[in-house]
């Protein structure tokens, strides 16, 4: 889904917890992810980028994979969309240097 960013015009978007989502205006705030991707038929076909306190609320764990529900669990509910190079520009350094980083490099 692209979203009509302030900064960076239309753009692709990921959907993060509402934390996250909030801080986007803190120059200062920088986090490290955890990553939900939603599987069907052996594809990653959604992602979540979660603060660690919003996932240990739902029981998430990190690169979970989940397979496809027919309906959205309640913890997609209070997720935002928000452009891909805004969370680019909030993930903590160290994100970058992760595994992590390399399995879902397609997302951002």
């Amino acid at each position: 889904m692209d979203v009509q960013c302030g900064k960076h015009g239309m753009q692709p978007s990921t959907h993060v917890s509402k934390d996250i989502f909030d801080n986007l205006a803190n120059d200062q705030f920088r986090f490290m992810p955890v990553i939900v991707f939603f599987e069907f038929d052996d594809e990653i076909v959604e992602s979540f980028y979660l603060s660690q306190k919003y996932a240990e609320k739902y029981n998430l764990g990190k690169n979970q994979v989940i397979l496809l529900p027919d309906d959205y669990p309640q913890w997609t509910l209070d997720l935002l969309p928000i452009c891909n190079e805004c969370l680019k520009s909030i993930l903590k350094e160290e994100y970058f240097l992760s595994d992590d980083y390399e399995k879902s490099e397609w997302i951002v």
